[in-house]
Order: structure tokens, then sequence, then C-alpha cells
């Protein structure tokens, strides 16, 4: 007499609660993965700035010029920019330039600038935007004002409006690095010895959170530029 194995397959009501726990799962993956792109292009962005900071007062004495570096506040339609370009004849007007038309502003002829070899000629050396999800953050919100040690420390730092102690008030700020291997900043407070900028993601943070706030601080007339985390 031959005997039938009865196979036993999953009920409606099992299904439904393996999918909705399924569902649970994925949403909590996606919202954890949203959470750290913010995060990682805060972390990218100003570690590049860092590198770029540094490299700009490198440039400056193996060309013998000047390489200037501005920062520009984000707005309706872009991020925040930098432009760092080199001022060959040192006769570059920061209080006339335009950031919509960066080329035309310079007025140095440094779209055309990459000549021959050995030519040495005014031009831009990088037009940046930052992406969206970065941005200068008020120095109010620093969670620890006086981390910073020294000769990095900023006079006031946490008064600062908009996130850049050597920016004029609409949030726009010049660094001249000079060839001699000074630097200057042109538009920081009287009696400051160095500038520093926050950036962050826009999110909410607590303390011990270094993932959210970054500090980049530069010393002037040395130049010596290093990232601090907000905590």
């Amino acid at each position: 007499m031959s005997k039938h194995r009865r196979e036993r397959g999953f009920t409606l009501i099992e299904l439904a609660m393996t999918l909705a726990v399924l569902g649970v799962v994925v949403g909590i993956t996606v919202t954890g993965l949203q959470g750290l792109r913010p995060r990682a292009m805060l972390s990218s962005a100003s570690a590049e700035l860092t590198s770029r900071l540094a490299a700009a007062r490198e440039r400056a004495q193996a060309e013998g010029g000047i390489v200037w570096f501005g920062f520009f506040p984000e707005t309706a339609n872009s991020g925040i920019r930098y432009i760092m370009f080199l001022d060959w004849d040192q006769n570059f007007d920061y209080t006339t330039f335009d950031i919509e038309a960066p080329y035309a502003s310079y007025g140095d002829n440094e779209q055309t600038a990459i000549g021959g070899a050995g030519q040495r000629r005014d031009r831009v050396l990088i037009l940046h935007e930052f992406p969206r999800y970065v941005h200068r953050i008020p120095g109010s919100e620093l969670l620890n004002p006086g981390s910073l040690p020294l000769p990095f420390q900023v006079t006031n730092f946490g008064a600062v409006p908009n996130g850049c102690s050597f920016c004029d008030p609409t949030g726009v700020g010049w660094i001249a690095f000079l060839p001699s291997g000074e630097v200057r900043l042109p538009l920081a407070p009287p009696g400051d010895r160095g500038g520093a900028i926050l950036l962050g993601s826009g999110e909410s943070v607590t303390a011990g959170d270094d993932f959210n706030r970054y500090i980049i601080s530069l010393t002037a007339p040395f130049g010596m530029v290093r990232r601090f985390d907000d905590v």
C-alpha cells in the first residue's frame, strides 16, 4: 500500500506577513543609505577643499605668481562655489570679480592662457561647485567653538553668520597665496591671523557625531591648513 505525503504550502496570511517584514527591512536599509550619502559627499568635499588650499600655496611658490582662492555662497541656482586661479602679473582686483561670469570678469585671457610650452600667463586653475548636500553652517551652530587648537583658533568664530570667518557680509571671501609662501585674507576682520570655514550636511547633529560638521582652518601669514571635526 503506497503512502502519499501531503506537501504543505504557505497560507495567504503567512505570505502577507513575510512581505510586510521584508518591506520594513528594505525601508530601513534605504533610509540608512540615503542618510549616508550627504555625509559621504560632505566628507569628500571638505577633504578635497583642504587639499586644494594646501596645493594653492605650493602652486604660488612654484609659479612665482599670486594664486587667488575665492569662495562664494550657495544661491537658489547653485551650490557653494570656489575658484582658484593664477595671477601671474599680480594685477587682479577681487572687488570687481563676478562669479557668474568668471572668465569675462577676470579679463586676463585665461581661457586661452594654456599657450605654448614655457609660457606663463594668468589662468583659471579650478572652478568648482559643491554638491547641494554641502552647506556653510553659521558659527553659532558649532558644537564646540573652542575646539580648534593653536595656531588655528579664530577669534569669535561662533558669531560668524555665514560659516566663513574671512568672508564679507555677503558671504564672499578671498585668499591670496603669495610667491613668498605667505597668505593674506583681505576681507578678514582686522586682527585675525587666519580664517576658517564651517561646512555641514544640513542635518541635525548631536555631540560626538563627527560626520556632519567639518571646520577647515587656515593660518595667516604662514598658510598652514587643516581640517577638524566639530565634535
